[in-house]
C-alpha cells in the first residue's frame, strides 16, 4: 500500500478539460479529491464521479483502452 500511495500524482483540471479519449492507453487510474467527471460515449454522458471516488482502474488492470471519454 505504501508504494502505491508514493506513487500518486495531484493534478489539477479544469472544467471541460478531457483527461482522455476513447482509444487511449489506460496507463492511468483517477482519484477524485474534488469536483466531478464525467464519461462520454458517442457524446452523451453515461456515468459520473464525484468526491471520493475513483474510476479507469479497470481498463488499466486489464490492460484495456479506454471505452469512453473523461
Amino acid at each position: 500500500m505504501w508504494k502505491l500511495l508514493q506513487s500518486l500524482v495531484d493534478i489539477k483540471f479544469n472544467k471541460g478539460d478531457v483527461l482522455y479519449w476513447r482509444g487511449d492507453d489506460s496507463d492511468n487510474m483517477y482519484f477524485i479529491l474534488s469536483g466531478k467527471v464525467k464519461l462520454y460515449s458517442d457524446g452523451n454522458p453515461f456515468i459520473k464521479y464525484q468526491n471520493g471516488e475513483c474510476f479507469g482502474d479497470q481498463d488499466m488492470l486489464l490492460n484495456l483502452p479506454r471505452d469512453s471519454k473523461a
